[in-house]
């Protein structure tokens, strides 16, 4: 499992999508989040609230195995 932290990257030049990335360098994961948002802050907080479930998830006794 990704160990994170989890982190909001905003798009830096309107072209690029928001992301959700991890900073456990083992598997440098970036989540792209696309979808029908009413506005930017609405998609900013979206990602905010999924990076915190990550970041929680990484901190509990959730052992999962990898996928084969």
């Amino acid at each position: 499992m990704d160990r994170g932290p989890w982190q909001v990257i905003a798009p830096d030049d309107g072209k690029r999508d928001w992301v959700v990335g991890s900073d456990d360098f083992e598997h440098d994961v970036w989540l792209y989040v696309t979808g029908d948002f009413a506005d930017d802050d609405q998609r900013r907080q979206y990602c905010e609230w999924l990076a915190a479930t990550l970041n929680s998830a990484t901190t509990t006794s959730v052992k999962a195995e990898p996928v084969k």
